[in-house]
């Protein structure tokens, strides 16, 4: 007789043991698709404007980096699982006056779906080319002077505050 109960109980003691393995496992799961569902996502062009995102936004955003080290901007062309990422970033950090050329066409089309974009290079006062075939076109290669740099901290600073939810302020500055 102690045997038959022994044999009820084990099945009992067995499905409980599964149900319990199987609700932490999706608890473990529930924790992260929520937590990373819930942080906003910045798209950035070139890899000196991730660099310079990346230390601005810290932990507070995913920062998808489109052009690595080494990429012309000139001739780059944006892949498919990209243009996923731009379409559904909070905001999108480019260099603009020209220099990316094959990736505009992307942040245009995210801009006017609603997606928040900033053409940093038009707001850092840019220095103008001096050579005949460029003579007076901004020159966008604005990194190289520290000073507008320091602009272009702020001006990414402003806009991930104002426009980018779930970002830290205080954090951020």
């Amino acid at each position: 007789m102690t045997h038959l109960v022994h044999h009820r109980h084990r099945p009992t003691a067995l499905a409980a043991a599964l149900v319990l393995v199987g609700t932490l496992l999706l608890g473990l799961t529930a924790c992260t698709t929520t937590t990373g569902a819930q942080r906003p996502g910045v798209v950035v062009t070139t890899d000196i404007l991730g660099d310079i995102t990346r230390e601005i936004v810290g932990d507070q955003a995913e920062v998808t980096v489109l052009m690595g080290p080494g990429a012309d901007p000139h001739s780059f062309g944006v892949s498919a699982p990209q243009a996923a990422k731009i379409e559904q970033a909070d905001l999108i950090v480019h260099n603009g006056l020209g220099l990316e050329e094959n990736v505009l066409r992307h942040v245009e089309a995210a801009r006017e779906a609603g997606v928040d974009a900033l053409a940093v290079g038009e707001g850092v006062d840019p220095l103008t080319y001096a050579s005949d075939d460029m003579a007076g076109r901004p020159d966008p290669h604005f990194w190289t002077d520290p000073l507008r740099v320091r602009t272009a901290v702020r001006l990414i600073t402003d806009r991930l505050i104002e426009h980018v939810d779930g970002v830290d302020a205080a954090v951020v500055r």
